[in-house]
């Protein structure tokens, strides 16, 4: 492997490759304990209903290629590996190859601009634990949020208003704006958690950015656990749309970046249906994915973390 100046660790939840390693990408999630079968299904007919398998392996390939590039016509001598929690390639497995690059420092960047100590926190403790297991050493800063980058900010203003200029609104009115992000357990309230403010904080400036009047926020994907998640879910907000007179809806997926199983299953076919039923029309904009000023905010986040001398 090729020795670079520094390194860069992009982390994403991770995906399974092919419907025969859902029962083992779930039993990973469930630290090692058998998921019941019904679960084992369901996913596995969710996966089957956006062709067999998630595009963020492919994606977020596709992130770290565009972003070593991006930092090295910048000037950096840089080397970007990605690390999936759950699945291939692994965190550890990021962590023993950028430890042969024999970097100055490293920086992490989780792929989720919002920082909850339920989720993010948890790619933190994963490269520590694998820094220990591989005994590195680098000097490592690790970015646990980046919500308040101003080119993330363009970067969904441009989807946004793209979207609206081809959305089909006709005599029913400028549609309303729907952002969207994962659900996560209520209890994270009880130790204020950052996490829904951060999520408030960007779609109330993206909307004042755009002059949006009519935006909402609502959460998807809640997990069956018998505990309560945050609310409102999309279903909910579909609804109270419904009720307003409302007819026109455009989902803006904010927790997420690229597209994968909850943006290609959740809103384009379990969401869509419930709007259809509803007599709503709805659509969504596309993800960031590799868009230019997402690769410019991730390439910009990382500089800033990286001991880079600046030039007076």
């Amino acid at each position: 492997m090729i020795l670079s100046k520094y390194g860069v660790l992009l982390l994403a939840y991770g995906t399974p490759n092919g419907l025969d390693e859902v029962e083992s990408y779930l039993k990973h999630i469930l630290d090692g304990r058998q998921p019941k079968q019904e679960m084992v299904d369901d996913l596995k007919r969710r996966y089957t209903k956006i062709g067999g398998r998630s595009p963020l392996l492919e994606i977020t390939k596709q992130q770290a290629v565009a972003v070593e590039q991006a930092l090295k016509e910048g000037g950096v001598d840089v080397k970007v590996l990605i690390g999936m929690k759950h699945s291939l390639p692994s965190i550890p497995e990021a962590i023993s190859d950028i430890k042969q690059i024999s970097p100055e420092a490293v920086v992490a960047l989780p792929l989720v601009p919002f920082y909850s100590k339920i989720s993010v926190s948890q790619y933190e403790e994963a490269v520590v634990e694998a820094m220990k297991k591989y005994e590195v050493t680098f000097p490592l800063t690790y970015v646990k949020e980046w919500y308040d980058s101003q080119l993330l900010l363009e970067a969904w203003s441009e989807k946004i208003t793209t979207a609206m200029e081809n959305f089909p609104a006709g005599d029913k009115g400028t549609p309303t704006v729907l952002f969207t992000a994962h659900s996560l357990p209520k209890r994270i309230l009880e130790w204020n958690d950052p996490y829904p403010k951060q999520l408030e904080d960007l779609c109330r400036r993206i909307s004042d950015h755009l002059g949006l009047s009519d935006w909402k926020l609502s959460y998807q994907s809640a997990s069956s656990t018998g505990e309560e998640w945050l609310d409102p879910d999309i279903s909910q907000t579909l609804r109270l749309c419904q009720t307003e007179g409302r007819h026109n809806v455009l989902v803006v997926p904010i927790g997420f970046i690229s597209d994968h199983l909850e943006i290609l299953y959740d809103i384009d076919i379990a969401c869509m249906q419930t709007a259809t039923s509803m007599g709503l029309t709805l659509r969504r904009t596309e993800s960031l994915n590799v868009s230019s000023l997402l690769i410019n905010a991730l390439a910009e986040i990382i500089r800033n973390n990286l001991p880079i001398k600046q030039s007076s």
